[in-house]
């Protein structure tokens, strides 16, 4: 579970991405960014908003290897 937290919410190589998942995702969850990255990642995987879903696949599209 954790790599999947690194990639999702921690991960540097990212950072450009997540910034835009994490805009959308604050616009929806209040308090997301004071949340820990455990709290994060369970927001946004049980979530059942529309928007956030699909700026997710966005995110794991372009960032998951091909």
């Amino acid at each position: 579970m954790s790599d999947e937290i690194h990639f999702l919410i921690d991960c540097p190589a990212f950072v450009i991405e997540r910034h835009k998942l994490f805009s959308v995702i604050s616009s929806h969850i209040n308090g997301f960014a004071h949340l820990d990255s455990l709290n994060k990642f369970i927001s946004v995987m049980s979530s059942k908003c529309p928007e956030i879903n699909f700026n997710l696949g966005k995110f794991l599209h372009k960032c998951l290897p091909k």
